[in-house]
């Protein structure tokens, strides 16, 4: 039977097929505080979970058991993958990678653009007075301007080597995930190079 599931301070609403069992079974494999205390609650029968409660019983227990695709592709065309997934739930995806003083900013050309779907090559700075060096296709080929200095090749390489290594050591590195460029505070992001969120999005290794 399929129910419905309301959280007011988020406006959200989700439908689950799960029993309020198989929720918190399913809960078990999550490495989450907040998950663990629904499953103590649950087995308490003098406190039973309140609504909002069971949204997030019902919530974590769907992410748990249809986790998003792991990026499996090399090279450039595994950015792409990434790009295409994130896409699907944030409007303008970018990756941010800083070494030094150089900091090269991936994005996605809009629905809009001739190049829609390519990955635009930039530095971090504001539209129109950045600069431009160059151009990921949708076959994953780099089309590179005399902009680009040994610099930013390397930091291009490491991803075209392995997009989900080199952004988990840049944030590392950095103390900010790469992806949604917010300091990295709690220790598992810390630990993993970015966040719970952003592994979501972009369908990287979590937990």
């Amino acid at each position: 039977m399929t129910r419905t599931f309301t959280n007011p301070k988020k406006n959200d609403t989700i439908t689950s097929d799960l029993s309020d069992a198989d929720a918190i079974k399913a809960l078990r494999g999550v490495r989450s505080e907040f998950a663990r205390s629904l499953i103590t609650q649950a087995a308490n029968p003098r406190r039973p979970l309140s609504g909002v409660q069971l949204y997030w019983v019902h919530k974590m227990a769907k992410d748990a058991l249809n986790p998003p695709p792991k990026v499996t592709l090399a090279g450039y065309a595994a950015i792409i993958a990434m790009f295409d997934l994130a896409a699907q739930k944030l409007q303008n995806p970018k990756i941010r990678m800083t070494v030094g003083a150089e900091t090269v900013k991936l994005s996605r050309a809009g629905a809009r653009s001739q190049y829609a779907g390519q990955i635009n090559v930039t530095d971090n700075g504001p539209f129109g007075d950045n600069v431009f060096y160059g151009r990921i296709d949708r076959n994953g080929n780099f089309e590179p301007r005399r902009t680009v200095t040994p610099a930013v090749q390397a930091i291009l390489d490491s991803l075209k080597a392995d997009p989900v290594k080199a952004t988990a050591e840049n944030g590392k590195l950095n103390g900010c995930c790469c992806y949604c460029n917010i300091e990295l505070t709690d220790d598992r992001s810390l630990d993993a190079g970015y966040g719970p969120k952003c592994a979501k999005n972009y369908g990287l290794p979590w937990g």
